[in-house]
């Protein structure tokens, strides 16, 4: 980066140079049929090293800065489930999401929930109605399953932020009544 950012410095500065040497020979004491014909040699040379110069930067601007690259994060969320017995009336449940970033930028987590869904005990034709509702027409398979708790959580900015290649672990825990 620092030899492209060099490089790309040098080109400005033929450039700036070329100006000062045209501003030198205008003021200069030299026969007219000389400086008419090096005016014109810079004169077509003047736009091809701009030319350069804004190829260049550009390339730069694309490989290095990479200001037009498409930033819409690739984020992988995957879920870990555990649940054990707390007597005989309660169950303790352990929800560890993994949030894993693939993407070339990094992603800020503002805000999360966690919900845990009834799932058990349902009756069979209760099931059948989320399941019905679930598949809908334009192909899509999401189940309303009823909310038993949730935890909804906002986050100072900087504080999960997960760069390119990274994984952050987020863990929650509910206590809820077991089913007897």
């Amino acid at each position: 980066m620092l030899i492209a950012l060099s490089v790309l410095a040098g080109l400005v500065l033929v450039v700036l140079a070329l100006n000062s040497f045209l501003a030198v020979l205008e003021k200069a004491q030299t026969d007219e049929f000389v400086l008419r014909r090096v005016f014109a040699a810079l004169g077509v040379l003047q736009p091809l090293v701009t030319a350069f110069v804004l190829v260049v930067g550009g390339i730069f601007a694309y490989r290095k800065l990479q200001l037009f690259r498409d930033f819409e994060p690739h984020l992988t969320v995957t879920q870990s489930v555990s649940s054990r017995a707390v007597g005989s009336s309660y169950a303790h449940i352990a929800v560890t999401t993994t949030l894993h970033n693939s993407s070339k930028v990094r992603v800020e987590v503002r805000e999360c929930l966690f919900q845990i869904h009834q799932v058990q005990p349902l009756s069979d034709d209760d099931v059948e109605h989320y399941y019905v509702e679930a598949f809908r027409e334009d192909g899509s398979a999401y189940i309303e399953w009823p909310i038993i708790d949730e935890v909804a959580r906002r986050m100072e900015p900087n504080e999960i932020v997960i760069e390119p290649g990274a994984c952050h672990h987020e863990p929650c825990e509910f206590i809820t009544i077991g089913a007897s």
